[in-house]
């Protein structure tokens, strides 16, 4: 299992249909150790619990941004002092007139973490020249986005048990199953 220490998950409660938020701690020979954020008490989840009811990997989403301190400006894009977050999403729309349609083709590439202005132009200006067919895996790999919650956690500086708060405001727990 790619399940990595510090990383913020959902798993899957059987019984209430619902998930939980974790915090990984550690691991064991048969599971990991987790920080139920809830109720902030630290124990043991096996593997095969993982296996059979599942789990699901938490990311950034524009209200977990905004818990962090970040004013939304301008569109796509979060501000608080130095720091910059552009969600990088691109697009085009054609309208075509008869009949009348539009037309829409986008990508997604996830958040970009910045600390200048300087790097903050240079960025736009690459992605205001990024194809729209540019694939996902690439773009993000050459410019490093991401959509991991680990990586806000880092960027911004909060301790694990201040992050936690903030990922429990933004965490609905529904499943989509049922």
């Amino acid at each position: 299992m790619d399940i990595k220490l510090d990383e913020y998950l959902e798993i899957f409660d059987p019984l209430k249909k619902e998930y939980f938020p974790i915090r990984v701690i550690s691991h064991t020979e048969k599971g990991i150790i987790a920080k139920f954020l809830k109720s902030e008490v630290e124990k043991e989840i096996q593997y095969y619990h993982i296996k059979t009811y599942g789990y699901k990997k938490s990311f950034i989403n524009n209200e977990m941004i905004k818990n962090c301190g970040f004013t939304h400006i301008n569109g796509l894009e979060y501000h608080k002092d130095n720091q910059i977050i552009i969600e990088c999403l691109i697009g085009q729309i054609n309208v075509n007139p008869y009949p009348f349609y539009i037309d829409y083709d986008s990508n997604y590439f996830g958040y970009k973490f910045l600390n200048t202005h300087t790097e903050y132009h240079k960025f736009k200006d690459i992605l205001s020249n990024t194809d729209i067919h540019t694939s996902n895996e690439d773009f993000k790999l050459k410019h490093l986005t991401t959509t991991q919650i680990e990586v806000l956690r880092d960027f911004t500086n909060f301790t694990n048990d201040q992050f936690d708060q903030i990922y429990l405001k933004t965490f609905n727990g529904k499943s989509e199953l049922y």
